[in-house]
């Protein structure tokens, strides 16, 4: 058996209070939380002797894939988490030559897709001497998919997942790979022991309350903040799969011939944790489908936790960092789409005007004088972190939001060059 740690008991005594103080607010069931409470007592009252219980983090005998995944998809073994009694899946691999890692590439996705989407880095980053964590966010991949009595599903509590991930395997050395939902997420987990942190390569993302953004400066992320006024008024758009059928459609189509094998496969793979296998493809989960997306309206509802996060992130801006963001809806230049819209609105920052007058179309915001277009979000990463921390940015409009299936070169020469930044430190 372990021996007692200061850690281990601080996490027992931690999951205890949170169980008498936020199972109520979590929405736990008043069974989980009798169940909970009994185990965490008895694991404080095991602790004699250097003896501490320990967390699963291999895939038993037991667990099964909910859902099967072409092994050209995905080629990986599963290993599996226990958080609370529900099952964290991950992948877990090593350098490839076997000798001891550079670092731990943790990578963390965000909405409507799961871990597959990074399974083109895995080898090369392999190769390279890096050990590679993918996780599956509950609700998520090949995750559970909790009742929503028993997990809110919110960014927040995504975090704390993460976190106790982190400290209970022991990770240390990380090199963050972070994109969309998986940014904030990763993020507010990297602030919390920014000791851990080596560097980051961000994607796609941001950390900061969108409601916060200064006026004038709206010409970012309509298509995240205001979807989720939009999911308040017609969250049947959100709630019926219909994002995950279109990811999963567009993951294929760039990367196989409609129709063929690897199409098939991968357009499965991206719909198994959501959808059944079979036409006309019902949702497998209803009652977890809005949260699965780690719903648009979660901009709102997880406000606070977005605030909170833009006033920890200091705690990183001197980490060496790689920026990647591809054009597509959210993060790139700003584009209008007036179905989600709903109404007239400020389109540019002061200086910049929409590229074409045409209010139906979508368009970018230009500079004025230059004709440059504005990348909100990468600039404003930029403002706030440190210059000589930078270790390098990749902004492309040729390519769209999931940069690490996109261009996946991209992001394993970003890790490697932010590895050498902070080897250099």
């Amino acid at each position: 058996m372990e021996q007692v740690t200061p850690h281990r008991l601080m996490m027992i005594g931690r999951e205890i209070w949170e169980i008498v103080v936020t199972g109520v607010s979590r929405k736990l069931s008043v069974r989980l939380l009798a169940v909970s409470a009994v185990v965490s007592l008895a694991a404080l009252a095991g602790c004699t002797d250097g003896d501490v219980p320990k967390r699963e983090s291999s895939a038993s005998a037991e667990w099964e894939r909910p859902f099967q995944v072409a092994e050209t998809v995905y080629p990986f073994q599963s290993k599996v988490y226990r958080w609370r009694g529900f099952a964290y899946h991950y992948v877990d691999v090593l350098p490839r030559g076997g000798e001891a890692p550079k670092g731990t590439v943790l990578a963390v996705h965000g909405n409507g897709t799961w871990s597959m989407i990074y399974r083109k880095i895995v080898d090369p980053l392999s190769a390279a001497g890096f050990r590679v964590i993918l996780t599956d966010q509950f609700g998520f991949g090949l995750s559970d998919k909790p009742d929503v009595d028993d997990f809110d599903y919110l960014p927040s509590s995504h975090t704390e997942v993460l976190q106790d991930f982190i400290a209970d395997l022991a990770l240390e050395d990380l090199y963050l790979v972070l994109q969309d939902w998986g940014g904030p997420i990763g993020l507010a987990a990297g602030t919390a022991t920014p000791e851990k942190v080596r560097g980051l390569v961000l994607m796609n993302t941001w950390a900061w309350r969108l409601d916060d953004i200064e006026e004038g400066q709206t010409a970012f992320m309509h298509a995240v903040h205001d979807r989720g006024r939009h999911a308040q008024l017609e969250p049947e758009f959100y709630t019926q799969g219909e994002l995950v059928r279109r990811g999963g459609i567009g993951v294929a189509e760039r990367n196989a011939p409609e129709g063929s094998t690897e199409y098939t496969a991968l357009r499965d793979a991206m719909w198994g944790p959501y959808l059944t296998p079979e036409p006309p493809h019902d949702l497998r989960y209803p009652e977890v489908t809005e949260p699965v997306h780690i719903s648009a309206m979660a901009t709102v509802a997880d406000g606070a936790f977005l605030h909170q996060l833009d006033e920890d992130m200091a705690a990183l801006h001197s980490k060496p960092t790689f920026f990647a963001f591809g054009d597509d809806t959210a993060f790139g230049p700003y584009k209008v789409d007036l179905a989600i819209l709903g109404g007239e609105r400020k389109l540019c920052m002061p200086g910049y005007h929409p590229e074409t007058e045409e209010v139906t179309a979508r368009t970018n915001c230009v500079d004025d004088e230059t004709g440059a277009a504005y990348w909100y979000p990468l600039e404003r990463f930029l403002a706030d972190w440190d210059s000589d921390k930078v270790v390098g940015q990749w902004r492309d409009s040729t390519h769209g939001h999931w940069v690490q299936d996109e261009a996946p070169s991209v992001v394993v020469e970003a890790v490697k060059s932010v590895h050498s930044a902070a080897t250099q430190q």
